[in-house]
């Protein structure tokens, strides 16, 4: 089970440092405007002109800025399984430790939530790589919008029962809210 673990958060951290580092590549360093999370929000028309424009801007290494959304996306499945994964775990562990029903209720739908988030996610990433498809281009886009609105929702819902769970049970206990001092600096 210890396995799992370190493949969540291994996927969900390294994906995470992907997309950061691939913003840092496409937007600070080439400057090229590209909103790249922004695709899965977008309006039918809004869609067609990003997917149109994305085809004609290259990046320095000779790829469209469509080919680096693509491999996005196709990256987005692993995070997606890491995201899934860290809030079971982090709800489970919660869970174990929250005394009072209403909420251990709340944390035990969690997991539902992150598996229908997931879920939604997996079904925007397919309606986006249909629309990045090559033959699709300036011709048709099913916008993604409902999925990703439900998924962030979901998502959003999980990771405040989570929050309130932890912060309500530290005042309660009268622990303190910030990390734990450093060790290390004892020495």
């Amino acid at each position: 089970m210890r396995i799992l673990h370190y493949l969540a958060w291994f996927s969900f951290v390294g994906v995470f440092l992907f997309d950061v580092w691939q913003y840092i590549d496409i937007h600070v360093l080439q400057h090229i405007h590209a909103d790249l999370f922004g695709l899965s929000l977008a309006s039918r028309e809004k869609g067609l002109a990003l997917l149109d424009d994305w085809s004609r801007v290259t990046t320095r290494t000779g790829a469209s800025v469509l080919d680096a959304a693509r491999l996005n996306t196709r990256w987005d499945y692993l995070f997606i399984f890491g995201y899934v994964c860290v809030l079971v775990i982090l709800s489970y562990s919660r869970m174990q430790r929250e005394p009072r029903p209403w909420l251990n209720t709340l944390l035990r739908l969690n997991f539902l939530l992150a598996f229908l988030a997931g879920l939604l996610d997996a079904i925007e990433n397919a309606i986006l790589l249909t629309d990045m498809a090559p033959c699709n281009i300036g011709n048709t886009f099913f916008p993604s919008r409902p999925f990703s609105l439900a998924k962030f929702i979901l998502g959003a819902w999980a990771v405040l029962v989570l929050l309130f769970s932890v912060t309500t049970s530290r005042l309660a206990t009268g622990a303190p809210i910030s990390p734990p001092e450093d060790l290390s600096a004892r020495d």
